[in-house]
Order: C-alpha cells, then structure tokens, then sequence
C-alpha cells in the first residue's frame, strides 16, 4: 500500500476516518496530511458556559444606571413623604425601623436627614466606586455587576415598604 499523502509505499496503513484514504505512520493524523473532510467537519472550539451565558457589559451597566436612578428616585420620594408627614403630624411617627431606631440617641428632626444622607452616600460612593474598578479578573468583573445591584436592591425594599407605609400614614 502507498501514502495517499507522500506516496510512500508502507507495510502498515492506517486509514483516515474522515476522507476514508490510507496513510502512513507520519501522515495518519487528519492535521498532518491536511485532510479536507476534517477541515469541513472541525466543531468550533467550545467556549465555556460561563462566556455564553454572560449578559453584554452594556447591558449590565445600563441596567446598573436605571437601578441606581430608580433607588435614588425611592430615597428622595421617601424623605419628601416623611417632610409632609413631619408637617402635618409629628415627627414622632416613623415607619422606617432604621430611622426610628437612630432616632432612640438623638431627635427625629436629626435622625431622619442622617439616615437619608447615609443612604445617598451609599448609593453614590457604589456608584463611584463600580465605574472606577477595572475588571482585571473574572471576580472583579463580578463584584463590578453583582455588589452594586445588591447594595440598590437593600435600599429599594427599605425604600419601597417605607413609603408603602407613608402612603397609609398620610391617607385622610
């Protein structure tokens, strides 16, 4: 038998499993007698499952900015609730545990504008903090997506059931 590739005559041959051809013991692989079918055939290389489910970074961080937008928009509707509740009751009512919790060392008059600006700290320095990292790993590119989105995540559910509460406090 010969080597359909360098047409060596050879006693053992082995036959290709693509283009069904003999070759010899240097040309038995596809990739040495460049072997077309092989060529047509090769599956494209296998990505891991995490780069095939990963959301575009775009995406992610528009996601991040309308989030952060939404909690601060909870944050400044929450505080204008509590100043129309101050106003019209006392500022002894509270329904945001934190708050009422702070306000057990000092007034309430005090206590609500230091939780609030707490909060708005918080949301702006993650924001601050999220655009300045540069995703060098795999861990920082998923503390840049997850740590923010957890922090406005808190804020919302305070937020959100904090001004539930206003709603029913201020109803006539």
């Amino acid at each position: 038998m010969r080597c359909n590739y360098c047409n060596k005559e050879t006693y053992i041959t082995h036959i290709c499993p693509y283009c069904k051809e003999y070759f010899c013991l240097e040309h038995r692989n596809p990739t040495t007698h460049n072997c077309s079918t092989y060529q047509l055939v090769q599956l494209p290389s296998r990505k891991p499952l995490a780069e095939k489910v990963q959301i575009p970074a775009n995406a992610a961080l528009k996601f991040q900015k309308n989030f952060f937008a939404f909690a601060f928009m909870l944050v400044l509707i929450e505080e204008i609730l509590r100043i129309i509740s101050y106003l019209r009751y006392s500022p002894f009512l509270e329904p945001n545990l934190y708050v009422a919790f702070l306000s057990q060392w000092i007034s309430p008059y005090i206590a609500s504008p230091v939780f609030f600006l707490i909060t708005c700290f918080t949301l702006f320095s993650t924001k601050k903090l999220t655009e300045r990292m540069r995703p060098k790993t795999e861990f920082t590119t998923l503390l840049r997506k997850v740590v923010p989105v957890g922090i406005y995540t808190a804020i919302t559910i305070i937020y959100v059931y904090s001004i539930a509460n206003w709603i029913l406090i201020l109803q006539p």
